[in-house]
């Protein structure tokens, strides 16, 4: 009486036999008598093979989703019923929906992937451990960053406003006195010193090095213009990141209009360089006067009594008809010997730069061949990562796959923390039409990123939703607006957590100050303002989306055509370790051995 129809017929049985009998006693146990009652094996053949199983209506209290599951256990044809006893329990009403569909072999959707049974599992012993841990880390944060920054471990006794003004007083005691239209300042970093206190000084004494010679690797600049100072150019990332637009700089815009100056201080608010450029036209032709050389060797803390003339060695970058030169060192360094460039235009000094000997041979900036592979290689893989992900997400679009809903939230949020983080560094004028072009500028760059956000969404999305709808849970719920669920703020906490390891790890490089080497230091002093952490905070934002997408997609693509999860895993850190350790090492100038740490952490946390 407990037999399914296959094994009436002498067919054999299977596991999908086993789940009609459990079909047939959990019928016989609501209704209380058996499904099919017959007095011979024939006539029991025959009502399994012609006869529909009796409505269980009799049962008024029951839930119509559990006549739903039981009717499919007792389908005639074994392929139409569910494939084992765990997908009728997953089925049944309380059930796990989605662990349903999957062992059914559906394609979860994405509601059915937020509605998933798992929750926020950490025991509070581990989630007391994670938020203390998290605390730590935002102390140990710029605890460790005064030993490592570049910024905290130099001397900056001068605040920034107080360097502008005596930029200004020294642009007066050099013969400018006029009021400019417009003005500007920051810090800069002198990557040249930087990279001869690495290869020329042993590790202990780096950061000794860098603090007292002058004029150190940390100057300040200070520039003026007779017009609006307007960003003409724009600073170029790597292929996955927004370029920086509109940001006036030192060299940006260049100095070509007449009436424009620079000056550049040490933190102590020393002359170390100085450029004006002279008008294009002359009433008066012919050679100036002998300008008074010795008030530029005074702001710059010379004494000229001791400096010796030597020969000219360096082209001035604006027009001159007079140039002078010097050999010498400054009071208190006799052991570091400086070479001195001046120029002058009707009298007047136009150029001032003091050179150290690590940047006495004039050398032209060329990217080295390897590193022109790399960057070609990143930009072909990202291109063909592009087309490869355009024709899955046709696919999906096709078939009726993709997460559209989605895909158009996790878009916007890129497209508008990108867009908010380039306009909060760039600098503004009260010009319409300039304002207006940097909006355009800056909208149409991040378009760019939106389409190629949506197109990966839509080819991952529904890959991953099939094979690891598990990794899609939190996500899901975050997109469904869930913002006080649990799960959503353990992924939160774990996150943060691995957030502060790879700041430790990569941005304060603690291999480099754990092996006794000088760090890897990259800040941007461009930066240290309100805006630029509001730039950082937002392109950070929308950076870790776009990320996070394009690593998954890779997982994916890897998974694809190995067809095993572990091997897909060994491909992606084989992937983001040597680029990591590569870029760091070889490409930015960084100690092999703390890049390849760096390379290491960055993968693991990725996988």
């Amino acid at each position: 009486h407990y037999m399914a129809p296959e094994q009436l017929t002498g067919e054999g049985a299977s596991l999908r036999s086993d789940v009609y009998a459990l079909g047939l006693v959990l019928h016989e146990m609501l209704t209380g008598k058996r499904v099919f009652e017959a007095k011979s094996l024939n006539e029991l053949r025959s009502l399994h093979a012609e006869t529909k199983p009796p409505s269980l209506s009799s049962a008024t209290d029951l839930d119509p989703a559990f006549e739903r599951v039981l009717m499919r256990c007792l389908s005639r044809d074994p392929s139409d019923r569910p494939a084992s006893a765990s997908v009728v329990l997953t089925s049944l009403p309380g059930g796990d929906p989605l662990q349903a569909a999957l062992l059914a072999g559906e394609t979860p959707s994405p509601e059915m992937v937020a509605a998933a049974a798992k929750v926020g599992d950490l025991r509070p012993a581990v989630a007391w451990a994670c938020l203390i841990a998290g605390l730590l880390g935002l102390l140990s944060i710029p605890i460790l960053g005064g030993r490592v920054n570049l910024f905290l471990r130099i001397p900056l006794p001068k605040p920034p406003e107080t360097l502008a003004d005596r930029g200004r007083d020294v642009l007066t005691r050099l013969g400018y006195p006029e009021a400019p239209a417009d003005s500007t300042y920051g810090f800069t970093r002198d990557s040249t010193f930087l990279d001869h206190v690495r290869k020329t000084f042993p590790a202990a004494a780096q950061w000794e090095k860098l603090r007292t010679t002058r004029p150190g690797p940390v100057s300040f600049f200070y520039r003026e213009s007779p017009s609006v100072l307007v960003s003409t150019s724009w600073f170029p990332s790597v292929p996955w990141a927004p370029a920086q637009l509109g940001i006036v700089w030192s060299n940006d815009p260049p100095l070509i209009v007449p009436g424009m100056t620079r000056v550049f201080l040490d933190p102590l608010g020393r002359l170390t360089s100085f450029e004006a450029v002279p008008p294009l036209f002359d009433p008066n032709p012919g050679p100036g006067p002998e300008p008074d050389w010795a008030k530029a060797l005074a702001e710059a803390g010379f004494d000229p009594s001791l400096l010796r003339t030597s020969g000219s060695h360096w082209a001035a970058p604006v027009d001159s008809d007079r140039r002078a030169a010097w050999d010498g060192a400054f009071p208190g360094q006799p052991d570091v010997t400086f070479h001195i460039e001046a120029a002058a235009y009707r009298g007047r000094l136009v150029y001032f730069r003091i050179r150290g000997p690590w940047a006495l041979a004039p050398l032209a900036v060329v990217p080295s061949p390897m590193a022109r592979v790399v960057e070609a290689g990143l930009i072909v893989f990202c291109l063909a990562m592009g087309a490869l992900a355009g024709v899955w997400a046709r696919r999906n679009l096709r078939l009726g796959r993709g997460d559209k809903k989605g895909a158009m939230r996790l878009a916007t949020f890129m497209f508008a923390s990108w867009t908010l983080a380039q306009l909060s560094l760039a600098d503004h004028t009260a010009l319409p039409f300039t304002e207006f072009s940097l909006l355009v500028m800056t909208a149409g760059q991040n378009l760019v990123g939106f389409v190629f956000v949506w197109i990966f969404y839509m080819a991952l999305e529904p890959f991953v939703r099939r094979r690891w709808p598990q990794a899609l849970i939190s996500w899901n719920r975050l997109l469904a607006g869930r913002l006080r669920d649990p799960l959503i703020g353990r992924d939160v906490l774990v996150g943060a957590l691995a957030g502060m390891v790879l700041v430790l790890a990569l941005r304060l490089d603690l291999a480099s100050l754990l092996l006794g080497r000088l760090p890897a230091m990259t800040e941007d002093l461009g930066t240290m303002t309100p805006w630029g952490v509001a730039y950082v905070f937002f392109l950070a934002a929308g950076m870790c989306m776009f990320l996070s997408v394009g690593f998954l997609f890779m997982l994916c693509l890897f998974q694809a055509v190995v067809r095993h999860v572990w091997l897909a895993r060994l491909l992606l850190f084989l992937f983001v370790f040597p680029s990591q350790s590569f870029v760091e090492g070889i490409v930015g100038g960084d100690d092999p051995l703390a890049a390849s740490v760096k390379g290491v952490v960055l993968a693991v946390i990725v996988i």
